[in-house]
């Protein structure tokens, strides 16, 4: 067999599928753990090898009715692997057929994904994410950047007393505030976290937690996870009023990641506003792309019409018939 299936109650046999293959945070067991935590989605990897080529993706099982779909954990995720290998798709085709799902939302990671896997009519780009080159020194980072984004930087030595890594001060903040903070910016549900899945994030070693602290109170706190070969911002808290730390702590992280020999962090994606200030930190861009699937197509066809949904319309939210 060229694939296997790891869940989650296999935390060795998951990190281990992941060893030697460039992945991010969010491919981890720890991470898809957390994530298990907030939505009770059946979570596991799947992984294909053969002939020394492996690719992985982290993916979730989700109930619509009496049928399954299939997707992937929040975060940035999707299929990564070591090289391409003609032989994946026939058998990805065999484990979707075996698995019997309706539909499929999978992601392809935006940095270190494989080309050629899927069909390109399947792949839809939908956002952008922004990441910074680490390798260059301070100085070379900083000069690529925008003036305005330089200039507020300058102020980092006069701003830096007031950040710390106080995990369990910034832990309660996290707990107190993060889904308040959402409702605030009319986030979309799939961001909210249970605080049992708060909880366990602030327990992972691979997670760089900072915040900014007034009058002895963290105000703002930001967290981040890395791997060797790459760091990814994960969730931000502000309290209004002290939305102006944001910059300063991803400066923090870069600077912290950067002395431990990560090379890249990847800032995230974004619209508008969100992305024009990770722009001027004077990142990278990626197209951020998923692959949309159909595998039952009459009772595809069917659900969506139980909404008067259009089953052919592939533009905008996948699966359609979850739109309601």
């Amino acid at each position: 067999m060229s694939y296997k299936i790891v869940s989650l109650d296999s935390k060795n046999e998951w990190n281990k599928a992941l060893s030697g293959i460039r992945h991010s945070f969010c491919h981890t067991w720890e991470y898809c753990y957390a994530m298990h935590l907030s939505t009770g989605f059946q979570t596991y990897l799947f992984c294909f090898e053969k002939d020394g080529v492996r690719i992985v993706s982290s993916l979730t099982e989700k109930k619509f009715e009496e049928y399954q779909d299939l997707s992937k954990p929040f975060g940035f995720n999707g299929f990564a692997g070591n090289g391409y290998h003609p032989g994946f798709l026939s058998e990805w085709n065999r484990f979707i057929s075996e698995k019997n799902y309706v539909s499929g939302y999978l992601g392809l990671h935006p940095v270190f994904g494989v080309n050629g896997l899927f069909d390109s009519s399947e792949i839809y780009h939908y956002n952008n994410v922004y990441v910074l080159d680490l390798k260059p020194n301070h100085e070379e980072i900083l000069n690529n950047m925008s003036n305005g984004r330089k200039n507020q930087l300058l102020k980092f030595d006069e701003i830096s007393p007031k950040l710390s890594e106080d995990r369990i001060a910034i832990k309660n903040f996290f707990l107190d505030h993060y889904n308040d903070f959402l409702k605030r910016r009319k986030a979309k549900s799939f961001y909210y976290l249970s605080a049992e899945s708060i909880s366990y994030l602030f327990s992972i070693k691979n997670i760089l937690v900072i915040g900014a602290f007034e009058m002895g109170k963290c105000v703002a706190a930001s967290l981040f996870g890395y791997t060797k070969q790459i760091g990814v911002g994960l969730y931000h808290v502000s309290l209004p009023g002290a939305e102006h730390y944001s910059a300063h702590l991803v400066w923090y992280a870069a600077k912290k990641l950067k002395s431990i020999g990560i090379p890249t962090l990847n800032l995230g994606g974004g619209t508008d506003g969100i992305a024009k200030f990770k722009k001027r930190f004077g990142t990278d861009v990626y197209p951020l792309t998923c692959v949309k699937q159909v595998y039952r197509k009459d009772i595809y066809d069917s659900l969506c019409q139980e909404i008067n949904a259009d089953p052919n319309d592939f533009d905008g939210f996948f699966p359609s018939y979850r739109k309601k």
